[in-house]
C-alpha cells in the first residue's frame, strides 16, 4: 500500500521511494517532509511500474540493499526505458560495504547519485535537493 504525504503538495516535488524496508521508508519520509516534498512509497518495482500508469515523479529513490549491482542496473534500465519514469533522476541507496567499480557506475547512468546506506540524513537531503534542482533546470 502506498503512503502519500499530505504535508506540502504546493512545492510540486514528488518523490517515489522504492524500498522493501519499511523502517528506511519511514526515515526517508520524515526527511522528505522536512524538505516539503510529497512522496509515495512502493515496496517493489512491479508496484511502482503499475503506479506509474497514473502518477509521475520528479525523483525516484531506489534502495538497492537487497540487489546485486547488476540487478540494480537492470532495474534502473527497465525504469529508464519506461516512458512514465524516464524523465526523473534516480537516487540509488547502496550499502557501505558495496564497492562499485567505474564500469558499474557507468552502467547505472550519470543521473544516479549514490548515497551510502545506512542513511546519513544530511547527505540524503543534500542529494535529493541537488537532483530536484537539476531536474528543474533541465525542464
Amino acid at each position: 500500500m502506498a503512503e502519500l504525504a499530505h504535508s506540502d503538495l504546493v512545492s510540486g516535488d514528488r518523490v517515489l521511494l522504492l524500498t522493501e524496508d519499511s523502517a528506511l521508508s519511514a526515515q526517508m519520509s520524515a526527511l522528505l517532509q522536512k524538505r516539503s516534498c510529497s512522496w509515495l512509497h512502493m515496496p517493489t518495482a512491479e508496484s511502482a511500474l503499475e503506479l506509474g500508469k497514473q502518477e509521475s515523479f520528479d525523483l525516484i529513490v531506489l534502495d538497492s540493499e537487497a540487489l546485486e549491482p547488476t540487478q540494480a542496473s537492470r532495474l534502473l534500465s527497465r525504469l529508464r526505458h519506461d516512458p512514465r519514469f524516464n524523465r526523473a533522476p534516480f537516487l540509488l541507496l547502496v550499502p557501505h560495504s558495496t564497492h562499485l567499480n567505474e564500469e558499474q557506475r557507468q552502467q547505472l547512468g550519470t543521473d544516479v547519485q549514490i548515497t551510502p546506506s545506512p542513511l546519513d540524513p544530511g547527505d540524503f537531503l543534500l542529494k535529493v535537493s541537488t537532483q530536484l534542482r537539476a531536474r528543474k533546470l533541465r525542464s
